[in-house]
This record gives structure tokens, sequence and C-alpha cells, in this order.
């Protein structure tokens, strides 16, 4: 794909140019954001189309938005996800929660606040979810949950679940089970 035609460059609004790497672990800045963001081993260097460049590394563009049809394509073709593993994920929660706040309202569950190594699965059943939570941490965590649903929730598997606050207290590496009906 390289210098080639790129099958998404109407939607990311731009092409891969060149890809580069680095023997060391790095942090990127872009425009719309006060935080860096940590990358691991590569970048991509963009060639741009109708995307805006928002994001330079070294010289070079490595991160556009592009409008597009009703909504917007931010495209980071850089190892951030995997910079927020081996780094730290603050930077990047705090992207996905801004670059998600439109339709996050339509989401049946979310935390209330950001909870580094916390995680949340949401299963849709024939009448009504199930999420679970886990606690990756070495301490407890206090999770209040927003639930867009007017539903009631029954704990299946764990301890620290307050039904009425949607309170959850998990343990250090610890899951949780709720039943949404």
């Amino acid at each position: 794909m390289v210098n080639q035609e790129f099958p998404l460059d109407k939607v990311f609004g731009g092409s891969f140019k060149e890809i580069f790497m680095e023997p060391e672990n790095f942090k990127i800045k872009l425009d719309e954001y006060k935080s860096t963001f940590p990358v691991q081993l590569w970048y991509s260097q963009i060639l741009p189309g109708t995307g805006k460049v928002i994001g330079k590394y070294n010289g070079k563009q490595i991160a556009v938005r592009n409008e597009y049809g009703d909504g917007s394509v931010l495209w980071i073709p850089s190892m951030i996800d995997i910079g927020a593993w081996v780094d730290t994920s603050i930077p990047l929660a705090g992207l996905l929660k801004n670059e998600t706040v439109g339709v996050i309202k339509d989401f049946p569950f979310h935390f209330n606040s950001f909870h580094e190594n916390c995680f949340m699965h949401t299963l849709k059943t024939s009448n009504g979810y199930i999420t679970i939570i886990v606690n990756g941490n070495s301490s407890t965590e206090k999770i209040d949950i927003i639930s867009t649903r007017q539903m009631k929730s029954k704990l299946l598997y764990g301890k620290g679940w307050d039904t009425k606050l949607h309170l959850l207290t998990i343990n250090p590496n610890e899951t949780e089970v709720i039943k949404w009906e």
C-alpha cells in the first residue's frame, strides 16, 4: 500500500507514504490534544489528500482528520494502542472519550470516569444485557456505572454491586458479572 493507490484514501483523507521504525518507544503529539501519546516500534508517514494534518513526528505527517459523509475520521496509523499498553493508557482513553462523545450516549452502559486497567464488556441477550467488569489493578476500584437504559440489575458473579446506586466496588484482579433486564 505504500506509494500505491490506497482503497480507503477518500474515507481516511490520505494514503500511506512511508513506514518508519524506531528502536525505542517514543511519544507523538496531536494538534487537537494536550497529551502526548506513547507509541511503540513504528509510525507511518501520511500523504494527505482531503484530510487535515493534525500531527507530525520528525517533520512527517503522521495523523489526519477527514470529514467524510456525516462524520469525521481520525487516522493515526501508528502503534498508539500498544504504546498505551506498555506505557500509559491515560492519553488514549482521553482521546477515545473525546472522539466518542457523540455516540457514547447510545451505549447501554459505560463507566462514569476513566479507570486505568479496568475493562467492561457488554453482551446483548434476548431480554437485556450482561456486563462483565474486570479490575486489572492491584488496588480496589469504585466504579460508577452509567446506564442509559431503564433496567433492573442483578449481580450474577462477584460481591461488590450496589443495585440502587449503580456503584461497583471491585477488588484487585477480580471480575464481576451483572445481568440487566
